[in-house]
């Protein structure tokens, strides 16, 4: 094939389409093209040539990539581009000699078309990997981004490579030398003759009573022994299964027939099933192995001592393990959207691992399915179903991007765009195959007429959802079209982004993004509701799904299930406890890292879409949510230290016992104590905390200058902001760091947004803003914050009342609305008790028996003679106070009864008033029988009601608590057990219930901290409190 191929491959630019079956040599001819196309450059001026190479899946491309790497390392750089690759990386690839990359990818990239049009003049050779994939669903976007290169890169050669198909003449027309005006591209035809190793095919059909797709591929189980039996010959058999578990019982029920074999050798295998098979030559293969065992099925496999394998498909494209039997075990498999076809790439994929060209000379594939595939599938093996396009389905989106790009901005060059495609060819040869078009539109005979009726249905449906409009007769994208290309979303859901409405709460911006088209896959199965149903029960979790009543509903959508999965991440909630979670295990991290995949592009999509709509608390959350994202963690809690290399949930549990719950605490920690806290090794501290270190630290700080407007009835108030960064680094975690410059109103109005780069930030930058002011009690809150990492943020907010002179102030009407309190005025308050407390507490008082060191911490207890020159972290520095367990309390109850009626007046006041904060209440009972509350005001604006506040213990629900008889203490300790209580409104109606919540023992209960009884949320302030019946311990 390669000889015959030779001259037009390697002597001629003329654009090429390769029809030929798996197998037979096509890499090669790709190796061919890009030397053809090096020995026509003068000396040197291949350094500036770009290739690219196309593929439709990951595992093609990094094939290639780690072949290509070394055979061309002497004079060609090679990079990867796929949705693996990090920012950083992109750079890198941007100078390769030879891009690797996947449709998706370059589609996203061409998108942006003006800034890398550089890029783009560079591209002299384009090579196309398994162009048949233009069927699938996916297929639009390959055929897209073909016409997009051959259209705008007028030198471009295009060397295209198919499976066996009747319609290769079809892909010839379309694909022309020199764009649409061009000649057709040449056409290299090899049948099954070509191929290194004959294949025959067989087609093996059984019918099955059940419905069931399990029951289904443990009947064709039972068939598979006799297939290998008949067809192997004694040989290497491959058996593809869908599913891990199938791989497993298949080669059980296999091994079940055959009789022992002789040891294979002192083989350390970890699987104990896998090892009992391999005595009688059967062994299986899927992801869900150790890598050691994985490596030496491979190598045994390969050696012969394995005579049977059973695997899962993905080996079909991964590691090249041929066999001369090769047996694709149904035409179904599961993921984590349910079961589904296999597509035809995977099938041929399979089908081209049966032979070993360095064995044998013939090889066998059986295809098992049901008796209505069959037809189906013969066509598929004769390469007889013609190639169709996909592009049709989802045109809406790749229209837009046209219009984006200017290559449209016409019904009449929306047409001269389409005629270019593969689309329009085959419509003008198999019109059946493409009526769903025709239901947009009126039933007109005309091809032509039909296409411009359907382009003006989906021209006039974006025109009215405002993604495009019309600008001097001219069809342009706004801002909506602009965030729809650029991030690569669907119509489906810049719909949502569109016309959504309401509080704009982050709750709200994470079910907004939830319900995004993108999810749609991931749908909810039945065996996971109960799992995400308990989910939703943990009072650790910050926006559980409720009903009118306030209780917990069943999970029922999708949508609530990619929230779910999302709070689980962000809120650090340990699932191995949870029975249900080991079965569901790896459905869930697949789920999840689709999920997080996903959802930074959307968010990114949902932050130009609320700048557009000038939507300040939109953007806010969307802004917050996004960092979160990011850090995977929320980032007003203590999981933001999840962020650092090596700390896990565990170890933050351990900094926060050490009174280390946020960026700032930990920056303030050195190596020593890192190690000491988080039981290091010794110099794993100084790695950690360089890593601390190179958080960066952002600096704001802004003033105001105001003039009377023309009018006289507004101020015009300027903003002058000073912005800076002190940072050594320009990447966290293969991501270049981004700030983005938020101002906005506290009526939500958005003032202004940007975004720089951090490096950017080195030296200070001054920017203004002016915006108008019609209230004195407007604020104006200036917010900077570091986009990748959770928890770098900066804001200054300025109260127009404060800031604007007498003058001005006296022409500005006075809200109607009475400013609502919040956190903060429970935080000053409690500020000042502990103040008090401090105060009537000297430092060289000996509590609990322990000395209080000059930095508030307790001597330790050790007997070391010069605790100075001692090498315990804990004598130098002592031991944390919030660590230390009371053995009695010496303050007394007398001394906080004497402070309790004032202090629990003037909570009541902030409690009865225009409270905006939801309250959480969680109640403890130590191992006496006293009844300890714990009062939260979480620090959340999300939810703004009012309520009155009814507290009653769990055991005597007669008994109210009344305002007098709560009491506030001060730090003790106590073993705790967490009960549940209720809080009622006015009308007696349950508002809150805080159950199940996860305790420690031996926590350590202050005014100003969370007691660990509570959910893990540091965004708050505590107020601990007790009833009438205490009992000190």
């Amino acid at each position: 094939m390669q000889s015959e191929a030779f001259p037009y491959i390697y002597d001629s630019i003329q654009n090429c389409v390769i029809s030929s079956p798996t197998g037979s040599g096509k890499t090669v001819l790709f190796e061919l093209a890009i030397l053809g196309l090096l020995k026509n450059l003068v000396p040197n001026e291949y350094k500036n040539v770009k290739i690219l190479y196309i593929a439709p899946t990951k595992s093609l491309c990094t094939e290639k990539y780690q072949s290509w790497k070394q055979k061309f390392s002497n004079f060609l750089s090679v990079g990867i581009l796929t949705s693996d690759t990090s920012i950083l990386e992109v750079d890198e690839v941007r100078k390769s000699n030879i891009i690797i990359t996947t449709p998706e990818k370059w589609d996203l990239l061409t998108r942006k078309w003006d800034d890398y049009v550089k890029l783009f003049d560079l591209v002299k050779l384009m090579m196309v990997d398994e162009i048949h994939m233009i069927k699938e669903n996916r297929g639009a976007t390959l055929e897209i981004v073909l016409t997009r290169m051959n259209t705008l890169c007028s030198s471009i050669r295009i060397v295209a490579v198919s499976a066996t198909i009747p319609n290769v003449v079809d892909i010839s027309e379309w694909l022309k030398t020199g764009g649409a005006q061009g000649k057709p591209a040449k056409i290299l035809s090899f049948d099954d003759s070509y191929r290194q190793v004959e294949i025959s095919k067989h087609i093996l059909t059984y019918s099955s009573s059940s419905n069931n797709d399990f029951l289904l591929d443990a009947f064709y189980s039972t068939k598979v022994p006799s297939i290998i039996a008949k067809y192997s010959k004694g040989k290497a058999a491959l058996i593809f299964c869908p599913t891990r578990n199938s791989c497993v019982k298949t080669a059980k029920k296999i091994a079940d027939g055959l009789h022992p074999r002789l040891p294979l050798g002192d083989y350390n295998i970890q699987n104990a099933q896998l090892k009992e098979f391999l005595s009688r030559g059967v062994a299986f293969h899927h992801a869900g192995l150790s890598f050691d065992d994985r490596q030496i099925i491979e190598k045994l496999f390969i050696g012969g001592q394995v005579n049977v394998l059973c695997s899962t498909s993905t080996l079909a494209v991964g590691i090249n393990l041929p066999a001369y039997l090769v047996v694709i075990k149904g035409t179904r498999y599961w993921s984590s959207t349910g079961s589904k076809e296999y597509s035809e790439i995977d099938i041929i994929q399979m089908i081209g691992r049966a032979g070993r060209p360095q064995f044998e000379k013939e090889g066998c594939a059986i295809i098992i399915t049901e008796p209505k595939f069959k037809a189906k599938y013969e066509n598929l093996i004769n390469g007889t179903t013609p190639l169709e396009s996909s592009l049709h389905l989802n045109l809406v989106e790749h229209l837009t991007a046209e219009v984006t790009l200017q290559t449209v901005y016409s019904v009449e060059t929306a047409i001269t765009w389409l005629k270019n495609t593969f689309f329009y060819v085959r419509l003008t040869k198999n019109v059946t195959h493409y009526l769903d078009i025709f239901k947009k539109v009126d039933n007109i005979s005309n091809i032509e007429a039909n296409l411009v009726g359907f382009l003006n249905y989906l021209i006039k449906e974006l025109l009215d959802w405002g993604v495009i409009a019309y600008v001097e007769d001219r069809l342009v994208s706004t801002d909506y079209g602009i965030a729809l290309s650029r991030h690569y979303i669907l119509f489906e859901t810049l719909k949502l982004f569109i016309k959504a409405e309401g509080d704009f709460s982050v709750e709200s911006i994470l079910n907004l993004l939830c319900k995004s088209a993108e999810f749609n896959e991931a749908r909810l199965k039945h065996n996971e509701r109960r799992f995400y149903k308990t989910i939703n029960c943990l009072a650790t979790l910050r926006f559980p799904f409720k009903d009118k009543q306030e209780k917990h509903t069943n999970i029922s959508s999708t949508f609530q299930k990619i929230s779910l999965i999302f709070q689980i991440e962000l809120g650090g909630i340990d699932l191995s406890k949870i029975e249900l979670f080991k079965k569901l295990q790896s459905a869930f991290f697949q789920d999840k890292m689709s999920a997080f995949k996903n959802s930074h592009r959307i968010l990114k999509c949902m932050i130009d879409c609320f700048v557009f709509q000038r939507n300040g608390t939109a953007l806010k959350n969307t802004l917050f949510l996004l960092r979160c994202v990011n850090g995977k963690c929320w980032e007003d809690t203590s999981m933001v230290l999840k962020q650092f290399s090596n700390i896990g949930i565990a170890s933050v549990n351990k900094l926060i016992k050490h009174n280390v719950k946020n960026i700032d605490a930990l920056k303030k920690t050195t190596f020593n104590q890192l190690e000491y806290f988080l039981g290091l090794r010794t110099g794993m501290g100084l790695k950690l905390k360089k890593e601390v270190d190179s958080i960066p630290e952002l600096k704001i700080s802004s003033e105001s200058s105001s003039s009377i407007t023309k009018k006289g009835e507004k101020i015009k108030m300027t903003i002058t902001s000073e912005i800076s960064a002190d940072s050594s680094v320009i990447s966290w975690h293969g991501q270049t760091l981004y700030a983005d410059i938020l101002s906005l109103k506290r009526s939500g109005e958005l003032i202004d947004f940007r975004r720089i780069q951090l490096s950017k930030l080195k030296y200070p930058k001054v920017f203004s803003i002016a915006t108008e002011i019609d209230s004195v009690n407007e604020q104006i809150e200036v917010l900077v914050s570091c986009e990748c990492i959770a928890g770098v943020t900066k804001e200054v907010i300025l109260s127009c009342d404060e800031v604007l002179p007498g003058s001005h102030r006296k022409l500005l009407k006075e809200d109607s609305k009475e400013i609502k309190k919040n956190d903060n005025d429970i935080t000053v308050l409690l500020a000042n008790y502990q103040k008090t407390q401090k105060e009537s507490n000297p430092e060289n008082i000996v509590n609990n028996n322990r000395k209080v060191l000059p930095n508030g911490n307790y001597e330790c207890q050790h007997s070391c003679k010069d605790k100075a020159a001692c090498r315990h972290l804990c004598c130098k520095e002592g031991v944390v106070v919030s660590t230390v367990k009371s053995a009695s309390t010496t303050d007394g109850v007398e001394g906080v009864l004497d402070r309790k009626q004032k202090l629990s007046d003037q909570i009541k006041e902030i409690t009865d008033g225009n409270h905006s904060d939801p309250l959480t209440i969680s109640s403890s009972s130590s191992s006496s029988s006293s009844s300890l509350l714990s009062l939260y005001f979480q620090k959340d604006k999300d939810v703004a009601q009012n309520y009155k506040i009814t507290i009653y213990e769990q055991h005597n629900p007669q008994k109210v608590l009344k305002p007098e008889e709560i009491e506030f203490l001060s730090s003790s300790s106590s073993s705790l057990n967490t009960n549940e209580v209720a809080v009622k409104d006015n009308k007696g109606v349950d508002v809150l219930t805080n159950a199940d919540t996860a305790c420690r023992d031996e926590a350590v209960l202050d005014p100003l901290e969370k007691s660990d009884s509570t959910s893990d949320n540091e965004s708050g302030s505590i107020m601990s409190c007790f009833g009438s019946e205490i009992e000190w311990t």
